[in-house]
């Protein structure tokens, strides 16, 4: 049997990378898409593997304890999401639920653009509510974007 890696827990869900980083594995609630499995499920109550990302060598993953949505950071430095998209919070250039992981859109031009993909890596509230829209800014954006006090 496989071990576990990494573990992360959204507001009603959990999200498990395997240790051989092959495998993402998620339960609970999934009414918005935050477990990735393609469709609203209402309850999964055992870990079922994402099969969209058969393959895929997957770094990190994460959730915050009060959203309803994941990311995924892959060793190739892309990075997935989704779940709940409703502000355009998982940053890929649209709003709306995702059912299944989907590639994040960065926004590169002016000086507000990431330098890189990984520049986008956060891994933790703080950080992740910052790239949300630029410190004390009420606007939301739908691609993620450089926050300078960071």
């Amino acid at each position: 049997r496989a071990g576990v890696a990494a573990v992360a827990a959204g507001r009603y869900h959990s999200i498990f990378l395997a240790d051989n980083k092959k495998g993402v594995f998620t339960c609970g609630w999934g009414e918005v898409g935050q477990l990735g499995q393609g469709e609203s499920v209402q309850l999964t109550p055992t870990p079922k593997s994402i099969l969209r990302l058969f393959g895929c060598s997957v770094a990190a993953i994460a959730a915050a304890s009060t959203s309803d949505h994941t990311h995924l950071l892959l060793e190739s430095g892309k990075v997935l999401a989704f779940g709940d998209n409703t502000s355009g919070v998982l940053g890929t250039g649209k709003k709306g639920c995702e059912w299944s992981p989907a590639r994040m859109a960065f926004h590169t031009s002016g000086s507000a653009g990431l330098a890189s993909i990984k520049d986008a890596c956060v891994n933790n509230v703080k950080n992740y509510t910052a790239a949300q829209a630029p410190y004390g800014s009420p606007e939301s954006f739908l691609y993620p974007r450089r926050v300078q006090q960071l």
